[in-house]
């Protein structure tokens, strides 16, 4: 039997179609499994290949969701990395999960970065024949993100290049947390000179550099990128519509209450007779028998009058009669004792059938100027304006040891041949135009005037400085707006009361002010002058 099996094997080695059969069922199954495998790894790469792309974006997505400035996009995060992730898958859709996504931290930062993690399950023709198994594939991707800093301040230098654009030094005392920018790119962008100044400024940036003395003023950030005026891209506003104006001071006059009367006066005359040589021996007679001579009755005689003078006690009706007064005795006839005198005996009354008070307004001297276009407005009386938008070409000067007041006003400088002046021993009491204004008296929209609440003094056409010192006691309610100005407070003059808040070409406090008053005005909000953009990168 072993002979017989030997001999096989020697025919079949000898055989050469017979060993090629042989090798071909022997290397079939792993041939098959070789091809099936490849096949199954080719549909999972394609998978996980399509899953992180769309992880990728995902990521993304949430991740500048997440950097935006707007807190009700940054709310969104979720559902933009999951929109993003649907619009980028096409074959897994019908077979991969909902993604996870999650917040964490990266690089030692806190919660700036979003995961995004994903899976899809589906068997493959040959690992599942081997395993019974579905195949699973997994991918997960990470995106960091650094929101830009937005900043807002209250003053603001808005000189691109210049050297010390914002400067403050002296004795500058008081508080104004609402921020201090410069829009400079020089390294002196922001200078603080020697002297007690250490008023707190919150925070204070700039494009260029800060001096590093003001740390003890607030938080510096110096070398920003993406500043800007805000108030640049706005329209002046047209005085299209506007009445022209002419300021005027009127003289004083004290006025007064005077009364008028229309009626009638009534004279009434009578006759007393009496008989005798003369008056110092006459005797009244009422009758004179055998004489002859007869008697005269009274008269009445009534005379009109109108627009007659009179006093408070005057009134309608009947007044008090004058005293009877007695005539000159007349010679009525007779002789010696027998003598008849007649004597007139006359008496007036008034009736009055109408009382005029008449009220003659004074002048208090206040001038009370109207909204509208003006050439200039020198101020040399006491002055209150009216709310509204005043157009001046020329020259708005606050005058000297004046009281001036407004509520709900704006200035409008329309030429660089204007200028504002305030003036030591100035008494300013001004606050800038309502929103609601603009819209009832100048047709703005919403959200234009929105954009110009506030504003008390628009001034982008001026170039000479804007100085206020001496002694002046201002308070101001709103917003100063000169780019091409620079603007300079020194002295003793006090911003009291209210907020201000100024745009000018450069800034400069010094000598005695007090910055307490530098806030944010009614009807406006903080200056935003932009900062940082967003940045966002995939980390993993």
């Amino acid at each position: 039997m072993l002979s017989s099996f030997r001999r096989t094997l020697r025919e079949l080695r000898s055989n050469a179609s017979g060993n090629a059969t042989l090798l071909m069922a022997i290397g079939m199954p792993a041939l098959i499994g070789a091809s099936g495998l490849a096949v199954d790894t080719a549909q999972w790469y394609m998978w996980k290949r399509e899953l992180q792309y769309a992880a990728d974006q995902a990521a993304l997505a949430g991740a500048w969701a997440k950097a935006s400035s707007e807190s009700s996009v940054q709310a969104t995060y979720t559902t933009r990395a999951r929109q993003e992730y649907n619009a980028n898958v096409s074959k897994v859709v019908t077979f991969d999960a909902t993604p996870s996504v999650s917040i964490a931290n990266y690089n030692g930062g806190t919660n700036n970065s979003v995961v995004v993690s994903v899976s899809a399950t589906k068997a493959l023709p040959f690992s599942s024949f081997l395993t019974s198994d579905d195949m699973t594939v997994t991918v997960r991707s990470q995106a960091s993100f650094n929101a830009g800093t937005s900043f807002s301040v209250c003053m603001l230098a808005v000189h691109p290049t210049a050297d010390q654009a914002f400067k403050l030094g002296g004795s500058v005392t008081g508080s104004s947390t609402c921020g201090s920018g410069s829009l400079s790119n020089d390294p002196n962008a922001a200078l603080k000179e020697a002297g007690n100044t250490s008023v707190p400024l919150g925070q204070l940036v700039a494009v260029g550099g800060i001096d590093q003395g003001f740390a003890n003023n607030g938080t510096i950030h110096e070398d920003q990128q993406g500043l800007y005026d805000p108030y640049a891209s706005l329209t002046t506003p047209s005085s299209s519509g506007s009445t022209n104006q002419t300021y005027v001071c009127p003289t004083y006059t004290g006025g007064g209450t005077t009364y008028n009367r229309d009626g009638y006066t009534r004279s009434t005359t009578s006759y007393r007779y009496y008989r005798g040589s003369n008056s110092n021996n006459w005797v009244e007679q009422t009758s004179y028998p055998n004489t002859g001579i007869g008697f005269l009755g009274g008269t009445i005689t009534d005379v009109n009058f109108t627009d007659q003078a009179a006093t408070a006690a005057t009134t309608t009706g009947w007044q008090t009669a004058t005293p009877t007064v007695a005539g000159t005795p007349f010679n009525a006839g007779g002789t010696g004792s027998n003598t008849v005198w007649r004597v007139p005996q006359t008496s007036t009354q008034d009736y009055n059938s109408n009382i005029d008070v008449i009220v003659t307004p004074g002048n208090d001297g206040i001038a009370r100027p109207m909204p509208g276009i003006y050439t200039e407005i020198n101020i040399t009386c006491q002055t209150i304006f009216s709310p509204g938008i005043y157009f001046i070409s020329g020259t708005l000067d606050f005058g000297q040891n004046q009281t001036v007041t407004g509520a709900g006003v704006m200035f409008v400088i329309t030429s660089s041949a204007g200028a504002t002046h305030i003036n030591s021993n100035s008494n300013i009491d001004i606050s800038g135009i309502a929103p609601t204004t603009l819209m009832t008296d100048y047709g703005y929209t919403a959200t234009e005037a929105a954009k110009f609440g506030g504003m008390l003094f628009w001034d982008k056409e001026s170039t000479s400085d804007f100085i206020m010192n001496g002694n002046a006691t201002v308070k101001m309610d709103g917003a100063l707006y000169m780019p091409s100005r620079n603007a300079k407070f020194n002295g003793n003059s006090t911003l009291s009361g209210k907020c201000i808040m100024i745009a000018a070409q450069t800034l400069t406090f010094l000598g005695n002010e007090e910055l307490t008053n530098f806030c944010v005005p009614s009807n406006s909000s903080a200056m935003s002058i932009g900062g940082g953009t967003p940045t966002v990168k995939l980390v993993a």
